[in-house]
């Protein structure tokens, strides 16, 4: 009987498949946490500890490079570990749909709220690191320099990408067998060409040319770093520091690094030569391996931070079923809310990620990116309105839990820039997020718009051109475009004011001077009744349209007239401006003087008839008790 049933066994083995006895064994999991990244792999703890090790030690080479560099962003650094190149497969499917592409040992991807590695531990490429630390030392750049030329961006990322790093040394600037092939087959860039390229470059994008500036871009970094035994090294500092202070890239190279042809012989005879020495260093101090903390994870948390980074790298299918597998698993797992509510936030499908989102929070009330992205939710909600007091407060939370995450800061300066209210706050806020990452094009933007909100408006001009030299993308071109158009539109409502103001003036000398030659008049006939002398010298002097009582102070705004309503003599407007809709009013409409920018009166205009949908330039009188924004005092008619 014990026979029979041992056969029978073997036969269901058999029929089943001994393969899908293995695909269904639960794989293992862990998390590690170093002192400034976490690492989940379904690898070994050895494997674990010795890749976290390599980059707390890239990171601590660039302290030592940069000693008071910022190494830590506010957003954190996740590495995903896996052992083979099917599991990278499953994480990047993406570089496998395609015949022909290249399949990748490891990859950065950087995020506003988190920064994802995932690499491969059994690869056997020379340098399993170069790309991972490339690109992570692209988001290190971006937190200590607001700007630098592409080349030099690249060619820093390079030097650091290939170096070879464990406790006791470094070694740097150590030439790769690819570059070294580039470089000896291939003729170089021309000089000024690599040193103007910028983000919208062909010899940056064009693939045909983009490893050769890589390449390049690398061996002048080294020839400045390292080369003639570092004789350039303060010369190249003192380069990098220029840029921060605005300087422009050719103005910055030649105070810094001397006469310009000298250097482009240099740099030429360098490359040549193909002689590229490495710089030796002592190794980071303070990173032991055997202090990492490393626990097993059940299969709802790796399902959930592996569905966040498919939520991360634009996979939705992939990270819609990893997410729901871990809340099948764990229903009160916060990550896999959180995730599913980044998931939802990007389908537009606002309600199922606010949902998310207040469920995460209820699980756990620390998570500042659920309290940020809780806060978008509700601004969307309460647009249009006051009182946006509950945004506010979950943006302010999440500040209070992370305060060096950049977003939230931002996103409460650009809250308060749309209320324009709290001028100072907002420009602490916009530039707290930019001094957190000084790369951002974007949070410089910001700062921008919040200098003008404090009328700060010559250095509001300055950062908004910079900005607009050195943009990276069509956007912030088009933004730094965008700002410095109402700059030069805030410039030219002060100059219409000024003129408005002096005109007003002017005219008010003419009145005082007309208004005592009545009164000389008036006693000079003997009329001696206070009454019938005012009403004498005012009808004397001139006209004067019917306005409220009580103090004014004139006003300017230009805009797009979007309504008028006429009811002769008295006419009324909406001037709908770049930051504000004002309401105004004229007693008698024939009497507002109407001109073109050219400052002549354009033949037979109807303002009542004519004025609506066209662009202008109002000056106007502000009275108080007034139901009206303001008095109109003239038009200029604009293209």
């Amino acid at each position: 009987m014990h026979a029979l049933r041992f056969v029978s066994r073997i036969a269901l083995l058999l029929l089943t498949g001994l393969p899908s006895l293995a695909a269904t064994k639960p794989q293992t999991w862990l998390a590690l946490r170093s002192p400034h990244f976490t690492l989940i792999t379904n690898g070994n703890e050895k494997q674990a500890r010795r890749v976290a090790q390599q980059f707390e030690l890239i990171r601590g080479v660039f302290k030592m490079v940069y000693p008071k560099s910022r190494v830590d962003p506010g957003e954190p650094v996740i590495i995903l570990a896996v052992n083979d190149e099917r599991a990278l497969k499953a994480l990047l499917p993406g570089y496998w749909e395609k015949k022909g592409q290249v399949h990748p040992d490891g990859i950065f991807v950087r995020g506003q709220e988190k920064n994802y590695v995932a690499l491969r531990l059994d690869a056997e490429s020379d340098n399993l690191y170069h790309v991972v630390y490339h690109e992570y030392v692209h988001l290190l750049t971006s937190l200590n320099f607001r700007w630098l030329p592409v080349w030099l961006d690249e060619g820093m990322a390079e030097f650091f990408a290939t170096a070879e790093i464990d406790q006791k040394q470094v070694l740097l600037g150590r030439p790769t067998a690819a570059q070294l092939g580039l470089l000896r087959r291939n003729a170089l860039i021309p000089l000024d060409a690599l040193f103007s390229a910028d983000h919208n470059s062909p010899l940056y994008n064009e693939e045909n040319k983009v490893s050769i500036f890589y390449a390049e871009s690398w061996a002048v970094t080294h020839y400045l770093l390292v080369g003639g035994k570092g004789v350039h090294e303060s010369q190249f500092h003192q380069y990098v520091s220029l840029l921060q202070q605005e300087t422009d890239e050719p103005e910055a190279r030649r105070r810094a690094l001397g006469d310009l042809q000298r250097l482009k012989e240099g740099i030429q005879a360098y490359i040549s030569l193909f002689s590229f020495y490495g710089i030796r260093l002592k190794g980071p101090e303070g990173v032991d391996p055997s202090r990492f903390t490393v626990r097993e994870i059940t299969a709802a948390e790796s399902a959930a931070v592996r569905g966040d980074f498919q939520v991360h790298t634009h996979r939705p299918e992939e990270a819609q079923a990893l997410l729901k597998e871990a809340l099948r698993l764990e229903p009160n797992l916060a990550s896999a809310h959180e995730s599913m509510g980044f998931l939802y936030f990007q389908k537009e499908d606002y309600d199922q990620a606010g949902e998310c989102f207040q469920r995460a929070v209820q699980l756990d009330s620390r998570s500042y990116l659920a309290q940020y992205y809780f806060a978008m939710l509700k601004e969307r909600e309460f647009q249009g309105r006051d009182d946006l007091g509950p945004v506010e407060a979950s943006l302010r939370r999440a500040i209070e839990l992370n305060n060096q995450f950049a977003p939230a800061y931002a996103t409460l300066a650009s809250l308060f820039l749309r209320q324009q209210k709290n001028p100072e706050e907002t420009l602490s806020l916009a530039r707290r997020a930019a001094e957190l990452e000084p790369g951002g094009s974007g949070y410089q933007l910001i700062v921008v718009s919040a200098l003008l909100l404090n009328r700060k408006v010559e250095e509001a001009r300055q950062l908004a051109e910079r900005i607009r030299i050195t943009a990276k993308s069509v956007e912030e071109r088009t933004g730094a475009e965008g700002l410095l158009a109402s700059i030069q539109q805030y410039q030219d409502y002060e100059a219409a004011r000024k003129r408005a103001e002096e005109r007003e003036r002017a005219e008010e000398e003419e009145f005082k001077k007309k208004l005592a030659e009545a009164r000389q008049a008036v006693q000079d006939r003997g009329e001696h009744k206070k009454q019938e002398e005012d009403a004498a010298a005012t009808t004397a002097a001139r006209a004067a349209p019917l306005l409220p009582a009580g103090n004014s102070k004139a006003g300017w705004s230009a805009g797009r007239v979007v309504a008028v309503s006429c009811k002769s003599p008295t006419l009324e407007l909406t001037l709908q401006g770049t930051f504000s809709k004002l309401r105004l009013h004229s007693s008698d409409y024939l009497k507002v003087e109407v001109t073109t920018t050219a400052g002549s009166s354009p033949p037979s205009f109807d303002p009542c008839q004519q004025l609506k949908g066209r662009q202008a330039a109002i000056s106007y009188r502000q009275y108080d008790g007034s139901p009206f924004d303001g008095e109109i005092v003239s038009i200029e008619l604009r293209k």
